[in-house]
């Protein structure tokens, strides 16, 4: 389905079949991902943590204190049922960061 060939195309498989047939096809080296049927490049995997609020609110403080007013982050919740592809080609969204 359309829904799914995102994966084909970014991995060179069908995504399915069980947890373990999928994670076969991944290993880790160091902080790269690589994936053996895929004709792009190994991705990068940063760090995953979960933060308290705290944590994060100490980790920020440095860069909000040195902010210039009106400079910074923005966030923006867009209920789009037809998928963020769109907005992701659009240019005036460059830099930007889409959670689908």
């Amino acid at each position: 389905s359309r829904s799914t060939q995102w994966f084909d195309d970014l991995f060179g498989f069908k995504e399915g079949g069980s947890y373990s047939e999928n994670q076969g096809h991944f290993s880790m080296e160091g902080d790269m991902l690589l994936c053996k049927t895929s004709k792009h490049p190994p991705q990068f995997v940063g760090p995953f943590d979960t933060p308290t609020l705290a944590e994060l609110r100490e980790r920020c403080a440095p860069a909000a204190a040195t902010a210039a007013v009106g400079s910074g982050l923005t966030f923006t919740n867009l209920a789009t049922p037809t998928g963020v592809q769109s907005l992701i080609a659009d240019p005036a969204n460059a830099g930007a960061l889409f959670q689908a």
